[in-house]
């Protein structure tokens, strides 16, 4: 089991799909129209935008700052 938890630290396969989907990126409004807006797509923005929505969330990182 070591070998196997090893090689996925060490040697991770991390693709630029998986990485687009997971980290914050632009992406247009409307996927056919590259004049529509652009927006903040992705997995841990919306986390981040969540925490930091919450009024006890901001008043920790404010406090702990």
């Amino acid at each position: 089991m070591l070998k196997v938890y090893c090689d996925t630290v060490f040697n991770p396969l991390l693709n630029k799909h998986d990485f687009m989907k997971q980290a914050w990126h632009y992406e247009f409004t409307e996927i056919n129209n590259p004049k529509s807006e652009l927006m903040y797509k992705g997995k841990l923005y919306d986390e981040m935008k969540e925490f930091f929505q919450n009024p006890n969330n901001i008043f920790k990182e404010t406090v702990k700052n």
